[in-house]
């Protein structure tokens, strides 16, 4: 289980807007160590808890699927606080309505794929979309179920 990875935070680009080759920060250096870490124990699988971004930036995603890909076994990601408004600290919000759920739907799909057909087991990964009063927009919410045979 990874969590938290907060991709983008402590780079010098992070307050105006990440940007995907600015690598010169602790979270992604941390990211790196904890891949290369988790490709040395080899689990089965690895879920990647909620907060993949700092500010859930399309650049922060790209930045953490590419880092996560070199994994050498499925990852589950799963979305946090951090990973649905996308904001900045010049601009503020930088989206009118959260489009993080999006951006991490159209990024991580492929992700998905190999645990669709799991042989001991089943993934049913079926997110909804509800209505969200205060900010006058629908929200998306991931929701999954994995169960493993036996």
């Amino acid at each position: 289980f990874i969590a938290d990875t907060h991709l983008g935070e402590g780079c010098s680009t992070a307050p105006t807007g990440y940007e995907a080759n600015d690598t010169d920060c602790y979270s992604v250096a941390d990211l790196r160590r904890t891949v290369s870490r988790v490709n040395e124990l080899k689990p089965s699988f690895v879920i990647v808890g909620g907060d993949i971004t700092s500010s859930a930036q399309q650049t922060e995603f790209d930045a953490a699927k590419h880092l996560l890909d070199q994994l050498e076994m499925p990852y589950i990601p799963v979305m946090g606080n951090h990973d649905i408004w996308s904001y900045d600290q010049v601009v503020g919000d930088r989206t009118s309505t959260p489009a993080g759920d999006v951006m991490f739907a159209q990024t991580f799909s492929d992700v998905f794929t190999p645990f669709m057909n799991f042989s001991d087991g089943s993934f049913v990964y079926p997110n909804t979309s509800v209505y969200n009063p205060p900010h006058k927009c629908n929200s998306s919410f991931q929701s999954w179920r994995l169960h493993a045979g036996g």
